[in-house]
């Protein structure tokens, strides 16, 4: 697990495992990003995105990584 702060520490409290939050991570990064390109959220939607996409670079360095 990564040493540096990420949602993907909150899948215990959640009950699910990791592969689930990271899913869920990426899945509601789609459906944030679908509606700030649709002009909806404004800097709020770019700000959760930036979060979500954090928390997975995280998460993923070993695996995202050449």
């Amino acid at each position: 697990m990564a040493s540096s702060p990420t949602l993907l520490w909150l899948h215990t409290a959640a009950g699910v495992s990791v592969d689930t939050a990271a899913q869920f991570v990426c899945l509601a990064g789609v459906y944030i990003a679908f509606y700030a390109a649709l002009g909806f959220g404004g800097g709020l939607a770019f700000a959760a995105l930036w979060l979500l996409q954090v928390s997975l670079v995280a998460v993923g360095q070993g695996f995202l990584s050449w």
